[in-house]
């Protein structure tokens, strides 16, 4: 359920109507990306097309709007957003969503494009700043892109908070977040604190002995591509023990079809995941479509007493020097479309969200586009050592150096981080909806 708030421009005075108030917003004349300073490497170096872009304050509409933006670039233009909050613990960081309204009065194009700006999750209560990156200028640049993305940071006056969100105090939960078993709010509801991941529900933080004891029983396989299989290494390079009994296995699925073959014997759960490489090269209905196809196909083959979980595709990061097909417009409408899917036909499939962990991050990937890995650039990582980020959490996404057991490794005589905040928050996210039973 999407949290409804108000918007309030900066710059103008709110008042009790339900017409907004539009506060003029520009975008950056250079590229400009969330906590990494090599833009220039990864987005479009041309000057962005002459856009107009207003900010303004909505209630409630029929489209069940947070915050309205219009603007004379569309329709379907693709945008970044998030909601920054300060604090004591450092950074708080939360994601929001820009959504291409449906209709409006386009009028030839001289009458401005609408879009919805939307919160997916609830929050903790307290007054955000609303951040917004324009990164394609169409939806069809946003499907296929043919230059890189724009990167260019809307400001008002010079400010990159375009506004202030108010959420209002929830019923505080403290009861833990949700197993296999169990229904409830799961690890992966929740916001950013500095490098935290915070969930809405009392979350374990697990060590390496505790997933071991976890996974004698559930013996789960991960299947999937890239993003699976360094979940995998993460969780099998120590103990040897973990792998070598047989305990968690990886299969490679980076394009499967419907004639999948799991052999998920003797396993209690099947983690899956695949569309990366899919979006690269394809469109999302193509993808979808497969998708459909193959999953559906893959449950029925299942054994009755085996749980498939699907593991949605982490945001992609956009760092790459070369210009790539995939864009987080992409991973978001075929996101949505496959958790409708879950919802309407497979409900017995189970939902690990990655995408809504990395979004509000997804600049902090510490290898290009993944979140997990064997980096050794631990001392110059932004992510795991930022000095914007205050107090004692360790880079692990999972709270106070003592309780980050997955964050550092010797390996080869070396030490290496097997990720940062951001990949260790969404392993033990998942680990918490595997092993709270």
């Amino acid at each position: 359920m999407r949290l409804l708030c108000i918007i309030l421009p900066t710059i103008v005075a709110a008042h009790k109507s339900k017409k907004p108030n539009w506060v003029v917003a520009a975008p950056s004349m250079r590229p400009e990306m969330w906590d990494v300073n090599d833009a220039s490497k990864y987005c479009a170096a041309a000057a962005p097309p002459a856009q107009t872009f207003e900010i303004g304050r909505l209630g409630l509409d029929v489209a069940g709007a947070a915050a309205h933006m219009r603007s004379s670039v569309g329709p379907g233009a693709a945008f970044e957003c998030r909601l920054d909050r300060t604090s004591r613990e450092g950074p708080r960081r939360a994601p929001c969503e820009v959504v291409a309204r449906i209709g409006g009065a386009y009028d030839n194009g001289t009458a401005p494009f609408y879009y919805d700006i939307v919160i997916p999750n609830p929050l903790d209560a307290g007054t955000y700043d609303l951040r917004v990156l324009w990164m394609h200028a169409s939806a069809k640049e946003a499907s296929a892109p043919s230059t890189k993305p724009l990167c260019r940071v809307l400001r008002v006056g010079g400010d990159e908070r375009l506004g202030k969100v108010k959420v209002p105090k929830e019923r505080t939960v403290s009861r833990p977040c949700a197993g296999l078993a169990s229904s409830g709010i799961r690890a992966h509801d929740g916001a950013w604190r500095a490098r935290e991941w915070r969930p809405r529900c009392a979350w374990q933080v697990y060590d390496r002995h505790q997933t071991e004891t976890c996974f004698q029983s559930k013996r789960p396989l991960f299947v999937g591509d890239s993003h699976t299989r360094l979940m995998f290494d993460t969780l099998t390079d120590q103990p040897a023990d973990l792998e070598s009994t047989g305990d968690v296995v990886f299969m490679a699925a980076e394009d499967p079809t419907s004639d999948l073959k799991v052999d998920a014997h003797g396993r209690s759960v099947v983690v899956a995941n695949w569309g990366h490489w899919r979006l690269r090269d394809g469109d999302v209905e193509t993808y979808v479509r497969d998708w459909q196809k193959t999953i559906r196909a893959l449950s029925n083959n299942l054994p009755p007493s085996t749980i498939l979980i699907w593991r949605t595709m982490p945001a992609y990061s956009y760092r790459r020097e070369e210009l790539d097909g995939r864009t987080n417009a992409k991973i978001r409408e075929a996101t949505a479309r496959q958790l409708a899917f879950l919802a309407t036909e497979l409900p017995r499939v189970v939902v690990h969200d990655t995408f809504a962990i990395t979004a509000p991050r997804l600049f902090d990937a510490n290898s290009k586009h993944h979140y997990l890995g064997f980096a050794r650039f631990v001392a110059r990582n932004a992510s795991l050592y930022d000095s914007q980020f205050s107090g004692d959490a360790c880079g692990g996404g999972v709270g106070p150096r003592r309780a980050c057991p997955w964050l550092m490794r010797e390996r080869r005589g070396s030490t290496y981080a097997v990720g940062n905040a951001v990949g260790l928050a969404d392993l033990n996210a998942l680990l918490n909806l595997l092993c709270n039973d």
